[in-house]
């Protein structure tokens, strides 16, 4: 099946019209009616009209395509896959949203250092012939890809130095090695060859091709401040999506801020929605916008269409929304000339009806070889109705008759290729769900449920009857590229109709059946490939995920497959990983006798437990956190075991215990880590193993209430690292994580010893500088990557130390510009909170020397505290980016939040008091009441916990003229804190107090100028 050119429906046009004036258009209809035919369609008119087009696809996996306009006239429409490039929380679109904007504004060849520049100009020369002078040409170039078997090796030699050029060391390492970068970029040229794109183009199709199994993606800027500080888009930018309905709510929520703030910038959008008649809900939206269309009346788009995820339109609907049902019949006939069938008059009212007018239903069975007799007997028992018999139809009762009549048919038809499929090879069934590697089918057709259900099973090749469903690719796994099989893309959908026929036909569940084993099958083959090699790729990652939702909703509970992708996605995947907690709790419960009984299960589940616990604090806000916290610690305090269970039961209660206490659970903390402690005494081979788990992670808590406690800590910690070894009975711990258990063991012997150096660096940073830079240079030595953070704190001490914003390192001089330049060219690989801290170091160093940057203001959206003490210390400063009243409640809202939560109802009261008696304080502010304003700060104005709070409350009474106060509260609380912070704190209110004392403006102006370089000292060791 394959579309030789394209036969225009009659509104493209219009479309294009519309979505210039208007912005956004929309392409709704039942599935196979050609929409994303028609979408391609458009991308590749306005890509000739000299628009930047991005088409994104909610498939699995990015891909080019080659469109016939007509015979002879070709386009590559190049389809970026959305699930491939969102991979964390929050703002899931800003990787992509930034690839894009960096693809059109030409970032990407910025900057580069000569090695990227000289390889750049070679590809550049090799694929145009031209020499170019200056890089910041490059956009204007256009190139045609041609590479030789020869040749191939050089260009990928010569693109890699670029990529790595731009995206850095650590990106190759996070992708798996400098030889599985080259091969993704040699498998890149393979698909482009013969393509004439210009040079951002290629550009940005490589990376995205490159990158699309990346994971640590960056989400460090919200949408609106990624589109915001970007320099203005001012080309044309259209963004293509399709298919919407295959997002759940979450990635809709998420597009649709993406696809308003898109707008909002001049951008423009066409959606395609595949619209659903199966269900009974989807076949009451299908009506009403069968009627919206047909009767001029209203409904609600928002909630058909977005699930009520945004207002996202206004006016003008029928304008900017364009429906494709069913061809009318000569139409349809034209469509099928041009897939290549041509047929007779007497033919086509058969061909017609029994595919109930769906395009892709007839080329489905035309291609396989359905007889008219065969049609004959599908179309039988039902008649069809072309949409213009259901729309002038008045009667709402007639009306959904005639629909359901065409359902009918196409079940019937859908049916009918899915046996003619399955009784072919079952492979294919396995190929409709899940992409299945060539080793992988091996297994699979020798595995007795299928055999059982299916009665014989051979693996697929290009030699069988049905060759044309069939496409490859190769991925890299075990050192070694493998094939991997699946369904050609005009058939993808296919995938979708047999899901449908599940719940939908009379003999869905026969369907089913087939599907629950089929999916069954892969997910334990999948297990097993990562049990043994301790490695797995993204493709493996995901359709595990997808295989053991479909299960569960469907009521087979697969514990062991839940606790292996799903503590997987929590690393790799976070967004998918939150998402399938209800699946992996849901499992929990219902089989945790099954789960405690079977120690193979249960050591998953703890490990399992262990990553929720770890890395739960940075995916879930507080009380979330919280939640999960006590579901967990209830899970652990019934679980009982041998050593290995007990080892991995004492590293989860640990691993909540730091949760906790960064959340402000100080009492369940504290429950938690006595578990611990009590868990790890019971031990005795394991007992290091164990206890260094537990050490680092109680270090973490003892930092922030005693250093003193966390270095003996960390320090024992290191006593036991020069005396663990491997023995053979350690193998058993590690069983959960896959692959050798010794070479593992080595791996994690390593990062223990880097954190650890890096956290005793940033204990002495409380107490002695001196030593804390000794260690931070210390953990520089154990990594060739991730750098950045021990540098960052290197320039701090410097600043504490010497008031100085440059320093060296290893014989290399830094500054926080160059810090931030360096994390800029990687961003992806950072957190939020870690851009936010070096962004923030940045902008206040800038400010000192007069070239602040607002562009940057909206990185510090990504940490509450770094964003509340930059707005208070750049109003000292003499910066007043936020309004007096602005900036109040800023200081205000982070102050009240960092109030810790206690179990203890009678001390969760008093804390509650407490808030209530500081948010009054700083309202009597803002509404400009003294009096009351003396009141409440009599009661409450040295009520802090942290040293964050402290410092925000200082700065509102020092920018609200109270000087007094913040005097006083400098001087009074500074004991509660360790040698470095105190010695900041006294050190302010000494300059408070000359600010106070001031005889004259001269005396004054020294004083301020003490009083903000203290506050400045104070910022740079809390960020």
């Amino acid at each position: 099946m394959s579309m030789r050119y394209y036969v225009k429906r009659g509104f493209e046009d219009d479309l294009i019209e519309n979505l210039d004036k208007y912005r956004s258009c929309g392409i709704l209809g039942l599935a196979g009616m050609g929409k994303t035919t028609t979408a391609r369609y458009i991308y590749v008119k306005l890509k000739r009209k000299g628009v930047n087009v991005v088409y994104l696809t909610s498939d699995n996996e990015s891909k080019t395509i080659e469109f016939n306009l007509s015979k002879d006239d070709k386009e590559v429409v190049r389809c970026i896959s959305l699930r491939q490039v969102w991979s964390k929380t929050g703002d899931e679109v800003t990787a992509l949203a930034h690839a894009v904007v960096r693809a059109i504004k030409g970032s990407t060849v910025s900057g580069l250092s000569e090695k990227a520049r000289r390889a750049l100009e070679w590809i550049v020369e090799k694929f145009s012939g031209k020499k170019i002078e200056k890089i910041e040409h490059l956009e204007r170039i256009k190139l045609r890809v041609s590479v030789g078997g020869e040749e191939i090796k050089e260009v990928v030699d010569k693109f890699y130095k670029w990529f790595e050029g731009v995206f850095g060391e650590e990106i190759v390492k996070k992708l798996g090695s400098v030889k599985e970068v080259k091969h993704l970029i040699e498998s890149f040229f393979d698909r482009v060859r013969g393509i004439e794109t210009s040079t951002l183009e290629l550009l940005f199709e490589s990376v995205a091709f490159v990158m699309a199994g990346l994971i640590p993606v960056s989400i460090a800027r919200s949408v609106a401040h990624l589109l915001k500080t970007e320099p203005e888009i001012k080309e044309n930018v259209v963004f293509i999506v399709d298919d919407i309905a295959d997002l759940n709510e979450s990635e809709l929520t998420n597009l649709v801020k993406f696809l308003g703030v898109v707008m909002e910038n001049d951008g423009r959008v066409l959606f395609v929605k595949r619209l659903n008649d199966a269900s009974t809900e989807g076949l009451n939206d299908y009506m009403d916008i069968l009627k919206f269309f047909s009767m001029e009346s209203g409904i609600d788009l928002d909630r058909v269409l977005f699930r009520g995820a945004k207002d996202y339109f206004d006016v003008d609907l029928r304008k900017r929304l364009f429906l494709m049902d069913s061809a009318e019949k000569e139409e349809f006939r034209s469509i099928l000339e041009a897939n290549g069938y041509k047929v007779e008059d007497e033919d086509l009212d058969v061909i017609y009806n029994a595919s109930a007018g769906t395009i892709c239903i007839a080329l489905y069975m035309l291609e396989m070889g359905f007889s008219v007799e065969d049609m004959k007997k599908i179309a039988k028992p039902e008649m069809y109705y072309t949409w213009s018999k259901i729309s002038k139809c008045e009667n709402e009762e007639e009306r959904r008759k005639m629909i359901e009549s065409n359902k009918a048919l196409r079940f019937r038809s859908i049916f009918k290729i899915y046996c003619r499929l399955r009784e072919k090879n079952p492979c294919y069934v396995a190929l409709l769900v899940n992409h299945v590697a060539e080793e992988e089918l091996e297994r699979f057709c020798s595995d007795d449920r299928i055999l059982d259900r299916f009665g014989s099973c051979k693996v697929v090749s290009f030699s069988d009857e049905y060759y044309w469903i069939l496409e490859s690719c190769e991925e890299y796994y075990l050192g070694k590229r493998r094939k991997v099989y699946r369904i050609r893309d005009d058939w993808r959908k296919f995938s979708y109709f047999v899901h449908a026929l599940c719940d939908h036909h009379v003999h869905g569940k026969e369907v089913e059946e087939d599907l629950k084993v089929v999916r069954d099958v892969l997910t334990d083959i999948f297990d097993d490939e990562l049990e043994k090699s301790g490695q797995f790729t993204y493709r493996m990652l995901w359709f595990g995920l997808e295989n053991i939702e479909w299960l569960f909703e469907r009521g087979i509970l697969k514990p062991k497959s839940a606790f292996i992708w799903g503590r997987l996605a929590l690393s790799y995947l976070p967004r998918k990983g939150i998402e399938s907690l209800r699946v992996v709790f849901k499992t929990w419960i219902e089989r945790f006798n099954e789960i405690v009984g079977d120690r193979d299960k249960l050591i998953h589940a703890l490990c399992f437990a262990r990553d929720l616990a770890e890395f739960g604090r940075f995916l879930l806000k507080e009380e979330s956190y919280y939640e999960i916290a006590k579901s967990l610690k209830g899970f652990l305090d019934k679980i009982e075991g041998d050593e290995a269970v007990l080892c991995w039961k004492t590293w989860a209660y640990s691993s909540l215990a730091t949760g906790l206490c960064y959340k402000g659970y100080i009492d369940y903390c504290n429950k938690c880590l006595s578990k611990a402690e009590e868990t790890l005494n019971r031990l005795n081979k394991l007992r290091y193993l164990a206890e260094v788990g537990y050490l680092t992670r109680k270090a973490k808590i003892s930092k922030i209430r005693k250093e003193e406690d966390a270095i003996q800590i960390l320090e024992r910690c290191l006593d036991i690292l020069k005396v663990l070894k491997f023995e053979d009975y350690i193998a058993e711990f590690f069983k959960p994580l896959g692959g050798d258990a010794e070479e593992m063991f080595e791996e994690l012997l390593k990062d223990w010893k880097k954190d650890i150096s890096y956290d005793l660096g940033y204990v002495y940073f409380g107490i002695n500088l001196d030593e804390a830079r000794r260690y931070f240079e210390e953990s520089l030595k154990y990594t060739r990557f991730r750098k950045l953070n021990s540098l960052s704190l290197i320039g701090r001490i410097e600043v504490l130390k010497n008031y100085r914003f440059e320093f060296e390192v290893d014989g290399e001089r830094y500054n926080f510009e160059k810090l931030w330049k360096m994390l800029e060219d990687k961003i992806y690989m950072f957190s939020n909170e870690e851009v936010a801290h070096v962004c923030a170091e940045h902008l206040i160093s800038s400010i000192l020397i007069r070239r602040f940057d607002e562009k940057l203001l909206g990185y510090l959206d990504c940490d509450r505290a770094v964003k509340t003490l930059f707005y208070g210390l750049s109003w000292i400063l003499g910066y007043k980016l936020k309004d007096f009243n602005d900036l109040i409640e800023i200081l205000r809202d982070f102050d009240l939040m960092r109030f810790p939560h206690f179990d203890d109802v009678r001390k969760q009261v008093h804390i509650d008091e407490v808030k209530i008696e500081v948010k009054e304080m700083y309202n009597c502010i803002l509404e400009n009441k003294k009096k009351e304003y003396e009141t409440y700060k009599r009661l409450v104005w040295n009520k802090v916990y942290y040293s964050d709070q402290l410092l925000t409350r200082i700065i509102f009474f020092y920018v609200t003229g109270d000087l007094e106060t913040a005097k006083g509260l400098s001087e009074s609380t500074s004991a509660q804190f360790p040698k470095i912070p105190s010695e900041l704190f006294k050190e302010l209110a000494n300059a408070i107090d000359e600010e106070m004392k001031a005889k004259s403006d001269y005396e004054k102006e020294k004083a301020q100028e003490k009083v903000k370089k203290s506050f400045v000292k104070l910022f740079y060791y809390m960020v």
